[in-house]
Order: C-alpha cells, then sequence, then structure tokens
C-alpha cells in the first residue's frame, strides 16, 4: 500500500508510522491518507542499527553514493571508509530503505540485531 505521489497536487508523500496505523502526508499540500492495516515491518518496534564495512575509498562511484547517504562531503566518506562506524539507525521500515539504496550502489554494510526484511 505504499504512496509516493500525493494525488491531490502529485508532490511527495511522507509516511508517518504509529503503533497500529500507517498514515501518508503531502509534504507540500498537507493531503493525507491513513489507515489501521499495517504489516509487520511496519509493526516491527525494534532499533536497527546499519554499519558499514570495508568498502573500496578509491571506488568513486562508492564514495559519490556514500556522500549522498551520509551528507558527508568526499573527505569525511573516505575517512568513513577508512574507519567503518554506524552510519544509521531506525526502525525496520526506515533501514529497509537504506539498505536498497546501499544494496543498489555496492555498498557493504552489516545491520544489528538481525534483520530478517
Amino acid at each position: 500500500m505504499a504512496k509516493n505521489k500525493c494525488p491531490k497536487c502529485g508532490n511527495t508523500m511522507k509516511v508517518v508510522h504509529e503503533p497500529g496505523s500507517v498514515a501518508w502526508v503531502c509534504t507540500y499540500c498537507d493531503y493525507s491518507e491513513a489507515t489501521t492495516e499495517s504489516d509487520a515491518l511496519h509493526n516491527d518496534e525494534t532499533i536497527y542499527s546499519l554499519t558499514l564495512l570495508d568498502n573500496d575509498s578509491t571506488n568513486l562511484d562508492v564514495v559519490k553514493a556514500l556522500s549522498r547517504f551520509t551528507g558527508l562531503n568526499f573527505m569525511q566518506v573516505k575517512d568513513l571508509i577508512n574507519n567503518p562506524k554506524e552510519i544509521a539507525h531506525g526502525f525496520a521500515y526506515e533501514i529497509l530503505e537504506k539498505k536498497k539504496y546501499l544494496d543498489d550502489n555496492g555498498i557493504r554494510y552489516h545491520i544489528t540485531p538481525y534483520f530478517k526484511y
């Protein structure tokens, strides 16, 4: 039941999760929709940690992707690659989006605790 675009104005909708419900709110016109139907991913209240593993700091595509992901400049990203640490944490639905981005860009990482999604 993913909603990406507002049916009213066409802009991006933000997902808001509350225990037992999910809402989509337009970031532009405040149009919203909500439901009490949600799946295990959205009901999972575990906080997951996403940690960077060894990656190639000379690979420009990896550096660019990590720069976009973290908001860090290239020199900071190269330092991060050489000294891996946590780069994100959050609920399962948040980590899944980040995981997809890292997978699509060939970036190695580890998620704790065990991430089944």
